[in-house]
C-alpha cells in the first residue's frame, strides 16, 4: 500500500464551518490524512502559555505532515497562518491553498504592507497609471532597470 499523503490544515477558526468541510473533503475525496486544527469551543479568550503552546502543538502538527493546507475564505491570510505558512516553508513542506493567491495579495501577505507601500509610491513618482502584476518582482525590476 503506498503510504498516503498528510495534510495540516491552517488558517483561522473564524472559517470553522469552511475548515470542518474541507477536513472531510481532503480525506474523502482526496484521499489525504489530515491534521485539524484545535476548534475554540470554550466560550473564552486563551491565555498567553495557551496561545504559545497551541502555537508550539500546531508546528508539531506542520511538522509531522507533508503539506499544509491553508484555509483562505475571501484570501484572508491572519498573521498566525502568516506564521505557519513560514514555517512551513522553512521545513520544506508543500503548501496548498483554498483560493489562490496572487503575487500582489502575497506581496501583501508575506511582505507587509510596507512593500505595496513601496510599489504604489514608486507607481506615482514615475507617473504610472497602471500596476501590472508579473511574476517578476515589481521592486526587483525597478531598483536594477
Amino acid at each position: 500500500m503506498n503510504r498516503r499523503k498528510v495534510v495540516t490544515l491552517c488558517g483561522s477558526v473564524r472559517f470553522w464551518d469552511k475548515i470542518q468541510e474541507l477536513y472531510e473533503k481532503l480525506e474523502l475525496e482526496n484521499k489525504y490524512a489530515v491534521i485539524g486544527i484545535t476548534p475554540h469551543v470554550m466560550n473564552r479568550n486563551f491565555t498567553e502559555d495557551e496561545e504559545k503552546l497551541l502555537d508550539e502543538l500546531h508546528r508539531i502538527k506542520i511538522d509531522l505532515a507533508d503539506a499544509i493546507y491553508v484555509v483562505n475564505v475571501n484570501g484572508y491570510i491572519g498573521k498566525s497562518t502568516r506564521e505557519e505558512i513560514e514555517y512551513a516553508e522553512q521545513k520544506g513542506k508543500e503548501i496548498m491553498y483554498l483560493e489562490k493567491i496572487n503575487w500582489w495579495i502575497n506581496c501583501k501577505v508575506f511582505h507587509d504592507e510596507k512593500m505595496s507601500a513601496f510599489v504604489l509610491v514608486v507607481a506615482e513618482e514615475i507617473g504610472a497609471k497602471y500596476i501590472v502584476p508579473t511574476d517578476i518582482a515589481m521592486a526587483y525590476g525597478i531598483l536594477n532597470a
